[in-house]
């Protein structure tokens, strides 16, 4: 819905811009930003980098994924709680430090502390750990790329109570760019 709503604008502002999309991880782009290899990224967990300003672009909902088998196969919600037994899995923390690390720390407050690392950037590797019912993910409720990875999957997406969990998307460009209303950052300024 980001790049969709953003691509609308600015396809409408200045059609004559060859737009070019280039997935990555967060920190991966926001690295390339910082170097001057793309005008502006959406990523998860914004970035440290003193040379980058990062505006918060959408927050969603996420949601806990499980596995068929689990104990969770009539259930509507879950509370984090309820997950202490399964580990929680992920793509390599690289990939989004930030979000990685209050992941950790909001689920250890709720009683999760085993964790799965893949060595992997592709959140589609997740399936098959989490399908297998090996471990459970977050993902983004009803929407995201991780979210897409599990359609069709003997999985359960619930949404989470008694605990805030939610996944915001920040814009990040070099702090030292021109204000520009008809250059991509002056689109999302808009």
């Amino acid at each position: 819905a980001v790049r969709d709503g953003f691509l609308e604008r600015l396809r409408a502002a200045r059609p004559e811009l060859a737009v070019r999309i280039r997935p990555g991880t967060s920190a991966e782009l926001a690295r390339a930003v910082a170097r001057r290899e793309l005008d502006l990224a959406f990523v998860h967990g914004g970035s440290d980098d003193p040379g980058l300003t990062v505006r918060r672009v959408d927050t969603r909902p996420a949601a806990v994924v499980v596995g068929h088998g689990r104990g969770f196969d009539d259930r509507t919600e879950v509370r984090l709680e309820e997950l202490a037994e399964l580990p929680y899995v992920s793509i390599r923390y690289d990939a989004a430090p930030a979000v990685y690390r209050a992941t950790g720390e909001l689920l250890a407050r709720h009683g999760v502390h085993r964790r799965i690392e893949l060595d992997t950037h592709n959140p589609g590797d997740l399936t098959h750990v989490v399908a297998a019912g090996e471990a459970f993910t977050l993902v983004g409720l009803g929407s995201g790329a991780t979210h897409k990875a599990f359609v069709g999957e003997p999985v359960h997406v619930l949404p989470v109570t008694g605990a805030q969990v939610r996944l915001g998307t920040d814009a990040v460009w070099r702090g030292d760019r021109a204000a520009d209303p008809g250059d991509v950052v002056g689109v999302l300024a808009a």
